[in-house]
């Protein structure tokens, strides 16, 4: 069950989206936190994701954007995992993206986590501005981005490399702006 009953607001968004010729790629999963302690409450939020995935399969994206957000890496491993398999059968591929405030926090507990879910079809979302979440990983944001770089290699998915590059400068402009504030602020 997809949750709602007509595509007359996705058709709207489809024909204003081909009409400038803006692809999408990938549909970022909102409002359905699947980490919930409530089994109720889980099961309620699973309807959410799966309304999202179906979602990004009418508009013809490739990925959906998924967060973990649950302390438990065994129920967050389990719900990705599941949530994967439904995800596949529509072609798509879910991304974990890290938040500053859950885990995954570094390398390590990524690549822990994405082997517990094992699944083809799952990929890591790298957002490392997302990671930052101290000044000392501020400081020392080579130690964590050359770590996340080295072993994140194979879990990555890479549709082109121009969007690679264009996302890494998309990137690079976002996390400016917190440089940019720093140094203002110091003077």
């Amino acid at each position: 069950d997809a949750g709602y009953e007509s595509n007359e607001y996705l058709d709207k968004v489809q024909a204003a989206a081909k009409k400038v010729g803006l692809p999408f790629g990938c549909i970022a999963v909102d409002g359905a936190h699947i980490y919930e302690d409530d089994i109720v409450k889980r099961a309620e939020n699973r309807k959410k994701a799966y309304r999202w995935i179906d979602v990004a399969q009418y508009l013809g994206a490739t990925q959906v954007l998924v967060t973990g957000n649950d302390p438990d890496r065994g129920r967050t491993a389990d719900n990705l995992a599941e949530l994967s398999v439904f995800a596949g059968e529509f072609g798509l591929t879910p991304n974990l993206e890290p938040m500053p405030w859950t885990l995954p926090d570094s390398a390590d507990s990524y690549l822990e986590l994405m082997g517990a879910i094992d699944r083809p079809q799952f990929a890591v979302h790298l957002d490392p501005t997302n990671l930052i979440n101290s000044p000392a990983k501020f400081y020392d944001n080579a130690g964590l981005l050359q770590p996340l770089l080295g072993q994140m290699l194979p879990w990555l998915y890479v549709d082109s490399g121009w969007w690679t590059a264009f996302g890494l400068l998309g990137n690079a402009l976002f996390s400016s702006r917190f440089i940019i504030q720093w140094l203002h602020s110091e003077k």
